[in-house]
């Protein structure tokens, strides 16, 4: 004879398990709802890792976007589409946003003032101090890169003014035990930055890369461009500093198979040389063919790295980024075959965005 269950009595433990198989945060949130018991075996804190999706940016302010009354988000891997921010706070419309993000974007206004928000739970993370006093600061070209942007992380900010070919400004890292910003040299260019372990990565306008202590703000290592990428050869289309699974990577995308519609990708790992020069670390860029289960998130200028174990059915060793028609497109690094993820363009410009509920 049939007897009903009663899944309220479920062990917590068991739910816990059942929670983090659910691929979707909107899953997650209906998990929740079931009942009490439910609710506190899947906490925010703890749910199951997300894969990107993409956030709308505002073609005028490229290739940063401006928050309005709503912002709309487009799943290349689910095909889900949504509106985040539909109570967006009055104080946060029109200002300044930029990508790529892990669970929060940093917004900013003309005054400096900026504060991480998560447009997901529409609500603020962390008020940070207004920049308003340092000088040469443009408006609105704000760049930010962390590991994962949550506010027990670092937080380093970048203000650079976009030409065509590279960009000039200056550094932040914010201080969190002292609550202030502690500034770098400002007035230089570069063309792609990452932080990894209080070290920031910048290749600089003649393509040598600068290792940053940003506590002490002196430079640890100073490290000569590839050889391919020294006159008179030709020179990449886009440079990408990548933090991946403990490496910082250079990821290029090759300037002439670009032009032509082939696209090719070369990636190099940073190795530190048992060798000193003076009171600086020797390194070396080192070509890699694989970068194993890590799948690369490539903006127009920024990017980040996931591995692909937590989700069923994606492959890593690939790279997603934006074509020269700014539609998503994924790499394969194994054999170097591109593929489009979406027909065309639904959100014009846009950004990576991983939503987190925390």
């Amino acid at each position: 004879m049939w007897e009903e269950k009663d899944w309220s009595n479920l062990p917590a433990e068991l739910l816990h398990l059942i929670s983090q198989k659910l691929p979707k945060l909107s899953d997650y949130v209906r998990f929740r709802v079931v009942c009490k018991i439910w609710r506190f075996s899947a906490p925010l804190s703890d749910h199951p890792p997300q894969l990107p999706g993409l956030i709308k940016h505002e073609a005028s302010y490229y290739p940063a976007g401006v928050i309005g009354h709503e912002m709309q988000f487009y799943s290349i891997f689910s095909g889900e589409t949504g509106i985040l921010c539909k109570n967006l706070p009055s104080t946060h419309r029109g200002k300044i946003f930029t990508g790529p993000s892990l669970g929060c974007l940093l917004l900013t206004d003309a005054y400096s003032n900026c504060v991480l928000f998560n447009p997901l739970t529409n609500k603020d993370m962390t008020s940070l101090p207004s920049l308003r006093s340092r000088p040469k600061i443009v408006w609105p070209w704000p760049v930010w890169t962390v590991t994962s942007p949550i506010p027990n992380r670092d937080i380093i900010l970048v203000y650079r003014k976009i030409n065509r070919n590279n960009a000039k400004g200056s550094w932040f890292f914010y201080d969190r035990d002292n609550g202030k910003w502690i500034a770098s040299e400002s007035g230089y260019n570069f063309y792609s930055f990452c932080y990894s372990g209080g070290k920031l990565f910048l290749i600089k306008g003649d393509y040598f890369t600068e290792v940053f202590d940003v506590s002490s703000r002196k430079i640890l290592s100073r490290i000569a461009p590839l050889r391919n990428e020294q006159p008179p050869f030709r020179l990449p289309s886009r440079i990408y500093l990548v933090e991946s699974a403990g490496e910082i990577l250079r990821v290029s995308l090759d300037y002439e198979t670009f032009v032509q519609r082939k696209i090719v990708f070369s990636i190099h790992k940073l190795a530190k040389l048992d060798v000193r020069n003076g009171d600086c670390h020797v390194y070396s860029w080192v070509k890699v063919s694989s970068i194993s289960d890590q799948m690369l998130f490539l903006d127009y200028y920024d990017g980040f790295s996931m591995s692909c174990r937590p989700f069923a059915g994606h492959k890593g060793n690939c790279i997603y980024f934006f074509d020269s028609s700014f539609l998503p497109c994924s790499y394969n690094i194994e054999d170097g075959s591109v593929e489009q993820v979406l027909p065309y363009s639904p959100l014009s410009l846009f950004t990576w965005f991983v939503p987190d509920l925390r």
